[in-house]
C-alpha cells in the first residue's frame, strides 16, 4: 500500500473517531434528535451542498452525507460527494469494471478480490 494511500486511510480513521467523540455526552452516544448535535448534522449536509434545514430536519437519513463529510475532511481531492450512497458506490464500481483512472474502486463484498482494510468505506 502506498504511503499516500496509507496516510489518507489514517486520516479517515482520525476524522471518524473525532466525529464519534463529538457525539458522546456523559459516556453515552447521543442521537440526531439531541439539540446538541444539530451543528454536526448541518456540517455533514454542507459537505454535500445543502443544509439540515433544507433536508427537512434531523429525521432524514444522513449516513451518506456523513461519509462524504469524512472523506472531504480527510483530504480527498476526488470523490462524488453526495447525500445518496448509490452515487459513490456506482461510480466506484463502474470505474473498477472499466479499468478507469478514478482513484476509488468498488468491489463486490462477496468477491475474493475484496480485501477490507481500516479506512475502507464498506
Amino acid at each position: 500500500m502506498g504511503e499516500k494511500r496509507t496516510g489518507f486511510l489514517s486520516r479517515i480513521v482520525q476524522v471518524t473517531k473525532a466525529e464519534q467523540d463529538k457525539w458522546r455526552k456523559d459516556g453515552a452516544l447521543r442521537d440526531e434528535r439531541d439539540e446538541g448535535v444539530q451543528t454536526y448534522l448541518n456540517s455533514y449536509w454542507e459537505a454535500v451542498g445543502t443544509t439540515l434545514e433544507k433536508k427537512g430536519g434531523n429525521q432524514v437519513p444522513w449516513s451518506a452525507a456523513f461519509i462524504s463529510y469524512v472523506v472531504k475532511n480527510s483530504g480527498a481531492s476526488e470523490f462524488p460527494y453526495s447525500a445518496m450512497h448509490a452515487t459513490y458506490i456506482v461510480k466506484s464500481r463502474d470505474n473498477k469494471n472499466s479499468g478507469g483512472t478514478y482513484p476509488w474502486y468498488g468491489y463486490d463484498a462477496t468477491s475474493s478480490e475484496a480485501k477490507v482494510d481500516v479506512g475502507d468505506i464498506v
